[in-house]
């Protein structure tokens, strides 16, 4: 039953046309960024401010929008002999799918028709797409965390955009403020427990820290090289991610499971 429910799910999602739309928006803007810049570097540093920034930001929204669209439909899933679990997770993998296509195409598509013929560029690729592909599937499970916990959608929709602003924001500039005040004391280990708290940042540090860029890393990716190393810093970084996908996906599956609709 829940590859029926995601099927469902899936073939709604592919109709909605803001699907679409997205994917064919993150095309034309990655395809542009590729004839722009002659190094693919400086393509993927421009590519990783939409994937860390906009991404987010959409998939916070679609989440929230499909969960309280589909009421009528979750309504009647429930009446139905069906584990809550599938339920769940079938309406969570059915929007998720969608939203890795739209990715895959916008981005995938313009790396492999501008693609560089060398091993270095495959895999800072690969690392571009996997950090987008989880940066969406957190944010996903933290648009159905909060819609599950909050009754009304406009509320709802004002906590993801909230939830937005200080991961994308205002967390790096608390981290700096806390850096400069506190400056007299050791802060390496603190600041990278900190980073740990921010999946944006953790997204951001694992792709500069891939092309090695040191100047743009900032003191989190300073911190991560310095203590970690690159390639240490970058598996650390992709278990925080894994850590950020399931941890609200938990629990909102266990808020769902016990909620009174």
């Amino acid at each position: 039953m829940i590859i029926n429910i995601i099927k469902y799910q899936f073939l709604d999602m592919i109709k909605n046309r803001w699907t679409i739309l997205l994917g064919l928006a993150l095309f034309l803007m990655a395809s542009g960024l590729f004839r722009l810049h002659e190094s693919y570097e400086k393509t993927f540093v421009s590519l990783l401010n939409i994937v860390i920034i906009l991404v987010p930001l959409v998939c916070l929204a679609f989440g929230i929008l499909v969960y309280y669209n589909s009421g009528e439909y979750i309504l009647f899933l429930l009446v139905q002999p069906i584990e809550r679990l599938h339920i769940y997770i079938g309406l969570t993998l059915g929007i998720m799918l969608p939203m890795l296509l739209a990715l895959f195409f916008g981005l995938g598509v313009p790396m492999m028709l501008f693609a560089e013929f060398s091993a270095k560029y495959l895999i800072s690729s690969a690392i571009m797409l996997l950090v987008a592909v989880l940066s969406s599937s957190i944010f996903i499970s933290q648009a159905f965390l909060i819609a599950v916990y909050t009754e009304d959608k406009t509320k709802a929709l004002g906590v993801a955009i909230f939830t937005w602003i200080t991961f994308a924001i205002l967390y790096d500039g608390l981290v700096l403020l806390a850096a400069i005040n506190f400056s007299d004391y050791p802060l390496e280990l603190p600041m990278l427990i900190l980073s740990a708290f921010n999946p944006v940042d953790l997204g951001r540090l694992i792709v500069l820290l891939n092309l090695d860029i040191a100047t743009l890393m900032g003191y989190s990716g300073r911190l991560y090289q310095n203590y970690l190393g690159n390639h240490i810093g970058i598996t650390v970084s992709f278990l925080l991610l894994g850590v950020w996908a399931s941890v609200p996906f938990l629990l909102g599956l266990r808020k769902f499971r016990k909620k009174d609709f």
